[in-house]
């Protein structure tokens, strides 16, 4: 049984927002944050997560610094604009990381120091009405400080370089109040490491989507949605090195961050109904 503790952290903030037109904001915020253990990464969750009593808070320096901007009048075919883009960095120490186990399981883990710097961009746009696009990229570049020659220098496990989001809406109304909506999206993840030697990882994967919804009475709506379309199931990854002369990738199944495996296409259907 881990011994009691008691944590004792001041995390001062300093935030500055500055509107030079009533459409346009920049924003840019430092500070020092203290993140304790969350119940699942203390004691795990009975399933995939082995807990960790014994996991320290993590803490460090993070800060950012961006704009915003959303016209209020519309732009031409255009009825409503969206977008916002920030720079951000973090200096970390302890950070807690989920780690595989060779029982299949992730055990979270602390880290030694590293340093997380990235973008975010996010858009969102509406045209008569009836046509919305939206999409958002972040991208994360993640070292590790460490003693370990096999750990130093490397990205964080779990923490994707590349992850882009987008999608295009149409939606009409009919027989008054009754909504008619079609939509198509597309969702791109570049592969990740499931370890801190960055031996262990999983491919990209780049999943596309599309699917309807129909109001059949005022309280019921039948909705039909498909999944990763393109069925992408298997990827290669590169091997740092050529263990057999010619081969440079190996084929690994379509993971989610962590290793499992994820569904091919797939199609659903919901009926919800509102009283």
């Amino acid at each position: 049984t881990p011994a009691d503790r008691d944590d004792l952290f001041l995390s001062p903030r300093l935030g500055m927002r500055w509107r030079p037109i009533l459409a346009l904001a920049f924003k840019a915020n430092v500070g020092r944050y203290f993140r304790p253990p969350t119940l699942p990464e203390s004691f795990g969750d009975r399933g995939f997560v082995v807990g960790n009593p014994e996991l320290l808070p993590e803490k460090g320096l993070t800060g950012d610094v961006g704009f915003s901007f959303a016209p209020s009048r519309p732009q031409g075919p255009w009825d409503r604009i969206f977008v916002e883009t920030a720079a951000f960095a973090s200096r970390v120490t302890d950070l807690i990381a989920l780690m595989p186990t060779a029982t299949r399981t992730a055990r979270p883990v602390n880290l030694t120091d590293a340093t997380l710097w990235g973008q975010e961009v996010a858009l969102s746009a509406r045209g008569c009405r009836q046509l919305t696009l939206s999409g958002n990229y972040t991208f994360l570049d993640s070292r590790q400080a460490s003693p370990l020659v096999s750990f130093d220098g490397k990205a964080l496990p779990s923490r994707p370089r590349h992850e882009l989001y987008a999608r295009a809406e149409w939606t009409a109304a009919y027989a008054g109040t009754r909504t008619l909506l079609f939509y198509a999206d597309v969702s791109y993840l570049s592969g990740n490491f499931l370890d801190a030697a960055n031996l262990n990882q999983v491919p990209a994967r780049l999943f596309v989507g599309a699917g309807a919804r129909v109001d059949i009475t005022r309280e019921i709506s039948l909705s039909l949605d498909g999944k990763n379309l393109l069925d992408e199931r298997v990827e290669s990854v590169a091997l740092p090195s050529e263990p057999i002369p010619g081969v440079r990738s190996l084929p690994r199944a379509v993971s989610d961050v962590l290793g499992y495996p994820l569904p091919g296409r797939s199609l659903y259907a919901t009926v919800e109904a509102r009283f």
